[in-house]
């Protein structure tokens, strides 16, 4: 835009690019966002290193946690670096319970030795 502000009105410009000219005249009072300007290489390293020693199962959350030992960063920013890096947490499928399968019964024929269907139908008569 910087370009084109000498040739054309900035309020046109702003209305190409689909932004209020309020955002634009912000932009460049503050200049650039802290974390487009910020990116550390030493905490992509530690972010790669612990991510690669799990086998890619830990998260930002668990990635926080360990990093925290040693320094103060925030869960968000661990999220960015590693949306950045492309690295991406694999999720665990959690192992579900599964049914016994019905055992089919069988029409065999068996004798009958200890003779308790006779006696619970003796005990029903007698009552």
């Amino acid at each position: 835009m910087n370009l084109f502000k000498n040739m054309h009105k900035i309020y046109e410009l702003c209305k190409i690019v689909k932004i209020t000219r309020a955002s634009y005249c912000r932009w460049i009072k503050n200049g650039k966002r802290e974390c487009q300007i910020d990116f550390d290489l030493s905490l992509t390293k530690k972010i790669k290193i612990i991510f690669n020693y799990h086998n890619s199962l830990y998260g930002s959350p668990r990635i926080k946690f360990i990093l925290n030992r040693t320094m103060q960063i925030s869960q968000s920013k661990i999220a960015r670096y590693m949306r950045i890096l492309g690295l991406k947490s694999r999720i665990r499928v959690k192992k579900r319970f599964k049914k016994q399968v019905e055992i089919k019964k069988c029409n065999i024929g068996y004798t009958n030795i200890v003779n308790r269907h006779e006696i619970f139908i003796k005990k029903m008569n007698c009552e």
